[in-house]
């Protein structure tokens, strides 16, 4: 049987039609998609990102703040929720631990205020991408602004297995 060249442009448009509709239901799916993880709540996502964010109950802050983690489509890793299950457990610990390093970077700045937990607020916790370290670790950062001056500075602390690795200065 011989097949015609209009025969042919209609056979091709409509295989193009059903993969464009298919892959079109394909990212209906995953459109504002949920999760909900013990200890966490609930994580939504738009689309394809791989960022989940929701919100956590900060004890030390008295209020809740924004939680970023950088996952998959699919959701956060395991390794990612146990590392900010953790921070949100030490909380008040891990903000101690910080204090001294906050006090350096005030100095350093040569702002009047020394006192970190006057200057600074928590304003959301996010989890990079797990490929965000060579090493494999998950980090944490606990994200600040200053009160004062919320557009120009906004350090966080970088946590890992629950420490506190460094004050970043985010100037």
């Amino acid at each position: 049987m011989l097949i015609t060249a209009s025969e042919r442009k209609v056979a091709h448009a409509s295989t193009v039609k059903t993969s464009v509709v298919s892959l079109l239901r394909e990212e209906l799916t995953v459109l504002n998609e949920s999760i909900t993880i013990e200890g966490l709540g609930e994580l939504s996502h738009s689309g394809k990102s791989r960022h989940w964010s929701g919100s956590v109950n900060a004890a030390a802050t008295h209020r809740t703040v924004e939680l970023t983690i950088d996952g998959t489509p699919s959701g956060p890793a395991d390794i990612q929720v146990d590392a900010i299950k953790h921070v949100v457990t030490r909380w008040d610990d891990i903000l101690a631990e910080a204090t001294s390093g906050l006090v350096e970077l005030l100095e350093e700045s040569e702002l009047p205020e020394t006192d970190p937990w006057v200057t600074f607020e928590v304003s959301s916790l996010s989890v990079p991408a797990i490929s965000y370290d060579p090493d494999g670790a998950v980090h944490v950062h606990i994200n600040l602004i200053h009160v004062d001056y919320p557009d120009d500075f906004w350090p966080a602390i970088d946590i890992v297995d629950g420490t506190v690795r460094e004050i970043l200065s985010g100037t």
